[in-house]
């Protein structure tokens, strides 16, 4: 392996822990606003806490287990303007 293929390699690694600890964040932000709000709608708890679960598995590395079934995963990319895909190529050249 290059130099080069190993700090492309580093830095995926360097994203995946981030994105881990920014879902291991949100689920706590989540936790908070159905725990501590008293406005928060009852009707809703259920789907709040088990959103921030599956935040949480995932931040543990276990995404197949908590989101084992992803409706339409090109249509939820596009609609945050990200790429459907992801090549070698296209990490190798994005812009910092």
């Amino acid at each position: 392996m290059t130099d080069e293929e190993l700090r492309h390699y580093s830095d995926a690694l360097d994203e995946i822990y981030r994105l881990r600890s920014i879902l291991a964040y949100e689920s706590r932000v989540t936790d908070a606003h159905h725990e501590s709000y008293k406005t928060f709608p009852k009707t809703r708890k259920k789907f709040a806490v088990e959103q921030a679960e599956r935040m949480r598995a995932a931040a543990r590395g276990e995404t197949l287990k908590a989101y084992n079934v992803i409706a339409y995963p090109h249509e939820n990319l596009r609609s945050v303007g990200a790429k459907v895909t992801l090549t070698r190529h296209q990490w190798e050249t994005r812009n910092d």
